[in-house]
């Protein structure tokens, strides 16, 4: 996670605000977050997105028509849904990130737990 700290990358991140780091397939993000009820045909698309005050976070979007983006966060157990502007960048960015998904990008329950360690030893 050492690049994180590089300035190449926080030049793009204060630019950009997310990197786009692969999906899940619903019913695994369903497992994830119970409390969500995830349509069958949707993937979760996963990104570290940085904030304000430059902390960094895992946020997930979920697409539910080409307008209808929901943007979800998970902090100490409560889970967050911000429903995104319909004409708003990430809607369009999302629209085009999915279609560069191949299945090498599909991401499991385990490796969020990986990438939430590696934020969390990254911020100590």
């Amino acid at each position: 996670m050492g690049f994180l700290k590089s300035q190449k990358f926080i030049r793009y991140h204060n630019l950009f605000t997310k990197v786009y780091l692969g999906y899940m397939e619903p019913e695994e993000f369903q497992t994830m977050v119970p409390t969500i009820d995830v349509p069958k045909t949707v993937k979760v698309l996963v990104a570290i997105e940085k904030d304000h005050s430059g902390s960094i976070f895992i946020t997930y979007f979920m697409q539910h028509s080409r307008k209808k983006l929901d943007n979800i966060t998970i902090e100490n157990g409560n889970v967050s849904i911000i429903k995104k502007d319909p004409y708003g960048v990430t809607v369009t960015e999302v629209v085009h990130i999915l279609k560069t998904m191949h299945p090498s990008h599909k991401l499991h329950i385990k490796d969020i737990q990986t990438v939430e360690k590696l934020i969390r030893d990254y911020k100590a």
